[in-house]
């Protein structure tokens, strides 16, 4: 039978973010996915995929701000999405799209092993409309310096 695919499915982690953009129409709040949700929801996925002869699942993350939920969750929500992709014997590719600002080594494990080292993100350059909570405005080169010059993340926790 031929194949279908890929299925996206669009996630938001959570709908709370960092920044306070003029030109965003997300409505902000502060919940959050919980692991007993996205369980659901992706073997429900699955399961679909299973029945309409689907490969491959495309997972994008989007928020809110998608670097608002510690790096620990993405670790647990990855092992659950995994686990539920392979016992239907199906494919997964991540992606995630992230203004950065919450960005931090901290995340670089989550980012390497999730999602290959790739990052979408927006620039409003130079700055004109991206702000921060109460009302500041951050300059778009100078939250981007440090993130940029960087070369090479590690593969591992342990590299």
């Amino acid at each position: 039978m031929m194949t279908r695919g890929p299925l996206s499915l669009i996630l938001l982690p959570t709908l709370l973010c960092d920044a306070d953009c003029e030109f965003c129409i997300q409505k902000k709040t502060d919940g959050q996915l919980t692991h007993d949700e996205l369980s659901v929801v992706v073997r429900k996925v699955v399961d679909h995929m299973v029945r309409e002869h689907i490969e491959t699942l495309s997972v994008y993350r989007q928020g809110g701000e998608v670097m608002t939920p510690a790096p620990e969750w993405f670790e647990e929500a990855h092992g659950i999405i995994g686990e539920a992709v392979n016992s239907g014997r199906r494919r997964v590719e991540h992606f995630v799209q992230s203004n950065l600002i919450a960005y931090s080594d901290r995340r670089d494990w989550v980012l390497a092993q999730m999602f290959g080292n790739s990052v979408g993100t927006s620039m409003d350059y130079p700055g004109l409309h991206r702000k921060l909570k109460r009302g500041v405005r951050r300059n778009t080169t100078e939250y981007g310096r440090g993130m940029f010059e960087r070369q090479e993340m590690p593969a591992s926790k342990s590299g």
